[in-house]
């Protein structure tokens, strides 16, 4: 039993809209997964984003599509469509718990940015996410609260139990929405998004 806990698959999860998905994405996977030794790095496209009913969001096979071929050329990345296939809203809790029934000796890290890590206490049945996963957080720019990161990091351990690593990673500042709008207007977004998902943007004719 001793030999399960170094032999155990690790698994990191990071989810969004990957409306489209861009460089940042991938960054943040790939620090992940060098920082905390992963075996693989999930990336899980959300069906039906509840938190984005203000605006229109791009077509779920579409998504998936960029996000596959993202995911293609990095070593551990991959691309997955879990959530793309349930009905109704989808809630990371739910995502977590089902992933653990299915695969109970992986160890998941749920990877996010520095934001989430003080706002995810309000999120959909917190409690459950701390028990099925790790919490995996980089630091972003502009980020201010009362608690500094690792402070954030001691309140959630102690008050839900959660296992919370700090990710060192430099994040410039960039979003889906950005290029959205870049490529609306017709702006050249070359080296903000893969070459290939650029290519099935401009083959699909997704954001003008």
């Amino acid at each position: 039993m001793k030999s399960m806990i170094t032999s155990e698959y690790k698994i990191g999860i990071l989810g969004g809209t990957f409306d489209p998905v861009h460089i940042l994405h991938i960054r943040l996977a790939l620090a992940a997964k060098e920082a905390l030794g992963l075996h693989e790095v999930w990336l899980l496209p959300a069906g039906d984003p509840y938190f984005k009913h203000d605006h229109h969001v791009t077509a779920a096979s579409d998504r998936f599509q960029m996000t596959a071929l993202a995911a293609k050329d990095f070593q551990g990345l991959k691309a997955v469509d879990y959530e793309l296939h349930q009905k109704g809203n989808t809630y990371t809790a739910d995502t977590l718990l089902a992933f653990h029934e299915k695969w109970p000796l992986y160890h998941f890290y749920f990877i996010c940015g520095a934001d989430i890590l003080y706002e995810i206490e309000t999120w959909y049945k917190p409690k459950e996410i701390f028990q099925h996963a790790s919490l995996a957080a980089a630091g972003r720019p502009g980020v201010k609260h009362d608690r500094t990161l690792s402070e954030q990091a001691d309140y959630l351990k102690k008050n839900f139990g959660a296992d919370v690593s700090i990710i060192p990673f430099e994040e410039e500042k960039l979003s889906s929405s950005e290029i959205r709008k870049k490529l609306k207007a017709g702006e050249d977004v070359s080296g903000l998004v893969p070459d290939t998902v650029l290519a099935y943007i401009k083959e699909k004719k997704l954001y003008q």
